[in-house]
């Protein structure tokens, strides 16, 4: 019975050290190109506060001692260790991993609210230049991470992203998805809400009416199918907020970044690449007289995206064609303005389409 005991215990001790999480370190920034420090120490909780999923993040104040511990007083070392420091780095069995971050900048001039300094003074003087905004528009930023395996100091090849960006200002936004494709953070957590978003346009020249009309019936047909949906004039207004505009050709990160923000699992996103009403003369050759028949087309796509992994996980083609002769004989359109003949194929067009993306929706 007591040998019964310890083996449990041993059995129980084991389980634990096995879903125990391994532990990260964030080593601070390492700035390249003229990339003031300063300017960056916000990325570095930023970075800290995101790091999650199955790692265990250790303070700063831990990691201090291990730079140190291997030959190094800050965080620039840990770009390029050489083989001692590989080997001592290697000793430390209280962290796992590094995640080591570069930050480099190439073209232009370092440059401060708008106004250029010339880094060279001609004739003693400080040059003052207020061509910055042509110089920023040739600057990149750089951002680097690689996370390295603290058992052997080399950069784990699957877990290392290199991405440019325009100023310093988008990275923070971006740093969620990159950790999340370096699977260095928790998956997003679904919440059963989707998102619908704003009508994309492919051809010209359509009506005003045609995005309220087409989103309100297909929000109300969704409702009534007991999807939970996001307000509508709450998605315009967050996005609008985060400076997110056309999404027809946006990357699968910027559809996760979205699905963050709104808190959804899913958006809806009609295309629309064809609306009109259109009027056709027809000649009856029996009585030699002109008739004008109104005829209503629309067609286009819903497509469905996956939050989580911003891709499509539907597309549901729809084609909608209306002849007003044939709904004469049903309906009084001896009034109907042109905007009541388009909001009549929209109502058409939009009973078929939302069962199919219910279908879809609950698979």
């Amino acid at each position: 019975m007591h040998k019964l005991w310890i083996g449990l215990f041993v059995f129980i001790v084991t389980g634990l050290n096995a879903m125990a999480a391994d532990r990260i370190a964030v080593a601070q920034p390492v700035t390249k190109g003229g990339v003031d420090p300063n300017e960056v120490e916000s990325l570095w909780a930023v970075l800290e506060s995101s790091v999650g999923g199955n790692f265990e993040l250790i303070s700063r104040a831990a990691f201090k001692p291990m730079l140190t511990e291997i030959g190094l007083t800050d965080a620039s070392g840990l770009v390029n260790l050489n083989s001692e420091q590989k080997a001592k780095l290697g000793e430390i069995k209280t962290v796992k991993y590094l995640l080591v971050t570069t930050i480099g900048r190439i073209g232009g001039e370092a440059s401060h609210d708008g106004v250029e300094v010339n880094p060279k003074p001609l004739g003693g003087v400080q040059v003052i230049s207020t061509k910055a905004n042509d110089e920023k528009k040739h600057s990149r930023y750089i951002l680097s991470l690689m996370v390295v395996d603290a058992s052997t100091g080399e950069i784990h090849p699957d877990m290392r992203m290199t991405e440019t960006f325009q100023s310093l200002a988008e990275i923070p936004d971006r740093i969620p998805d990159m950790l999340q494709e370096m699977n260095l953070i928790a998956p997003v957590k679904t919440r059963g809400v989707s998102a619908m978003l704003t009508p994309l346009f492919r051809s010209k020249q359509v009506p005003a009416y045609v995005s309220d009309e087409f989103n309100s019936r297909i929000e109300s047909g969704l409702l009534e199918g007991d999807v939970r949906l996001r307000n509508l004039k709450s998605v315009n207004r967050i996005l609008e907020k985060n400076g997110i505009g056309d999404l027809e050709e946006a990357e699968p990160a910027l559809y996760r970044r979205v699905g963050t923000l709104l808190r959804s699992d899913y958006l809806i996103q009609p295309v629309i690449n064809r609306f009109e009403i259109a009027s056709i003369k027809v000649h009856i050759e029996a009585s030699n007289s002109t008739v004008v028949s109104s005829i209503g087309n629309v067609d286009g796509s819903i497509r469905i995206i996956e939050t989580a992994t911003g891709e499509i996980k539907a597309t549901i083609p729809f084609r909608q064609r209306v002849d007003f002769d044939d709904v004469q004989r049903e309906e009084d359109t001896e009034k109907w303005l042109p905007e009541d003949y388009g909001k009549y194929v929209i109502e058409k067009a939009v009973s078929t389409i939302v069962q199919k993306t219910l279908d879809k929706l609950k698979k």
